[in-house]
């Protein structure tokens, strides 16, 4: 896992509100830097989002948490196994429908059409054109 930006910039973010959902600004203090952890790294595992906190918790603790805001929709989980093994878990921020829809139709573009989504677009009309 790749660290996006300086970790002491992380410490203390639990306060850092601008660009965080609602949801995550409703959050109490410790569940709320959490969860600005992960949105400012993209993704983390517990032991990262363990490293980036303002005052040492323990490990269960952040993975307790992790888990909440995973059942409150904070959080989406990735890997790891229930119940113990080796894998970790990686947390992300939930991606909404239409940011997939907009990094699919991306990468569509990048694949297929040299990055130009006119060229999509005007495909996808001839297409509907023809069976119409």
């Amino acid at each position: 896992m790749t660290f996006q930006g300086n970790q002491s910039s992380m410490r203390g973010s639990a306060g850092t509100a601008a660009g965080l959902p609602l949801a995550v600004q409703k959050l109490a203090t410790r569940e709320r830097e959490i969860a600005t952890i992960v949105h400012a790294r993209g993704a983390a595992t517990a032991k990262e989002v363990e490293a980036d906190m303002a005052s040492p918790i323990s490990n269960s603790a952040v993975r307790i948490m992790l888990s909440r805001l995973v059942e409150k929709g904070v959080l989406t989980r990735c890997g790891g196994r229930k119940g113990g093994g080796s894998s970790e878990a990686i947390y992300s921020p939930p991606t909404s429908a239409g940011k997939l829809r907009q990094r699919a139709l991306k990468e569509l573009s990048d694949q297929y059409f040299d990055g130009s989504l006119i060229d999509v677009a005007a495909t996808a009309l001839r297409i509907l054109k023809s069976k119409g």
